[in-house]
């Protein structure tokens, strides 16, 4: 404490030891279509050779701050500031050693990215008291703030071999000659092979690779916010507040050698799926907060809240997983830009606090304070508008491999809402009869429009 300034500085420093022991439960064999099922007719198949735990992903996190609370006068307090944060880079999998994914692969247990050195946050915070009664408070406030890597991304990595994913989802094209005449001999003895001994793997299986761009930045978010409070009387006040936010180079994945539906192929068939961390996601929300509050007065005190905001994805930013699977078309990843998964654009809420005056009804009677005494009636109430949703089809209706992130088409005069005779019809399996071709089928009355496959 120096004069008007109050310095404040501090260190962190975190040491993680993530590892994971996990195998899945044996192939799994998946179909587009009922006739495919009928006919087995194999479109995809996941092969969970697991994660042996053999290596743990370490690493340590460094962070540093130093932060002054500067009171100007009387009615204005200035709060600048300055983060530092070092990031360890994760090391375990075997992963990309250039942007290319096509190139070269790193060995195991080897950085998976270069490290950043430049992670300096800078954030500022100013308080004025506009009329200098204390009754009417300007604040605003704007930040960055980098965020740790999460080796929850890098499970599903390559641990055995470089063609060896810990749960690739491959299509009959990705197998060599002596599997893909017949999956009979592709199994839990086949997959406890595989795990115990990588180099037994037949020649030609292609199942791919995943992980992160050595170039990718590290993750950061940038916040703002203004609010303007009032007191209206001495137990009661009003705020209005904006606030927003932007996260930028969040976690995101492409799959770089889909299948080529014309072909049935993929380009680089030796290969397989190829499954690249691009960390180029973004997210961002802007919303305006209004908050009333009564402070207690006549027994009574409540707090009422409204929130309209809207909050906006771009490359999946929202996903919880190493895949991507809300992307539709990773040659047009702008296309699915949209509002977050779950997003509430409305909310109201409130809460209450009513003392009961039944002072009156205990009189001097210590009994009767201590049982009729003290009673408050308290709640919280609320409403909302619903939560946004992607609607995808579950399936592969493009025919490149990937059954996530496909969605349906709006189809005119058919509505999309399920219920009723349109459950009905849906739920039953002539609708899935083979006797028109299913470039002229619309699936029951969902809107599931098949044109596209």
């Amino acid at each position: 404490v120096h004069g008007a300034h109050t310095v404040t500085a501090g260190m962190q420093f975190r040491k993680t030891d993530a590892r994971r022991v996990q195998f899945g439960q044996g192939v799994w064999y998946r179909y587009n279509s009922i006739n495919h099922l009928i006919q087995d007719s194999v479109d995809t198949l996941s092969l969970d050779f697991g994660n042996p735990g053999k290596n743990a992903i370490n690493f340590g996190t460094y962070d540093a701050y130093v932060q002054d609370s500067w009171k100007v006068n009387r009615r204005l307090t200035i709060n600048p500031g300055l983060h530092y944060s070092y990031f360890q880079v994760l090391k375990g999998p075997i992963g990309f050693a250039t942007s290319n994914p096509f190139g070269q692969t790193t060995p195991l247990n080897t950085p998976l990215w270069k490290a950043n050195h430049l992670d300096f946050a800078p954030s500022l915070g100013i308080v004025y008291d506009v009329t200098g009664d204390s009754k009417t408070i300007l604040s605003a406030g704007a930040g960055m703030y980098y965020g740790a890597p999460q080796p929850f991304y890098n499970f599903d990595s390559n641990w055995l071999a470089a063609n060896v994913p810990a749960f690739p989802n491959v299509s009959p094209s990705d197998l060599p000659p002596s599997l893909s005449t017949t999956f009979d001999n592709i199994n839990g003895s086949f997959l406890d092979m595989v795990r115990n001994d990588p180099s037994a793997a037949p020649q030609g299986l292609a199942g791919g690779i995943q992980g992160p761009d050595p170039n990718h930045h590290d993750e950061y978010s940038e916040q703002w916010n203004a609010s303007l409070e009032r007191q209206l009387s001495p137990s009661m006040m009003l705020r209005a507040s904006y606030a927003g936010n932007r996260v930028l180079h969040l976690y995101s994945s492409t799959l770089e050698n889909p299948i080529d539906p014309t072909t049935g192929v993929r380009p680089y068939a030796n290969i397989g799926p190829v499954w690249l961390a691009t960390y180029s996601a973004r997210l961002w929300n802007n919303e305006l907060q209004l908050t009333f509050r009564k402070t207690t007065s006549h027994g009574l005190a409540f707090d009422v809240f409204y929130t309209y905001g809207k909050s906006m994805e771009y490359d999946s930013g929202d996903q919880n997983f190493s895949k991507d699977g809300t992307t539709q078309d990773f040659s047009n990843i702008a296309g699915s830009i949209g509002p977050k998964n779950g997003q509430v654009m409305h909310r109201l809420s409130a809460d209450y606090d009513y003392q009961i005056p039944t002072q009156r009804l205990t009189g001097n009677s210590f009994l009767a304070r201590g049982m009729l005494g003290n009673w408050s009636l308290e709640g919280i109430i609320g409403a909302s508008t619903g939560g946004s949703l992607n609607v995808v089809t579950g399936r592969d209706a493009v025919g490149n491999g990937r059954s996530g992130g496909q969605r349906p088409d709006a189809v005119p005069g058919i509505s999309p809402y399920l219920g009723g005779s349109n459950r009905l019809q849906y739920l039953n399996p002539a609708a899935f009869d083979t006797a028109t071709p299913l470039a002229e089928k619309t699936v029951g009355n969902l809107g599931y429009d098949t044109r596209s496959r």
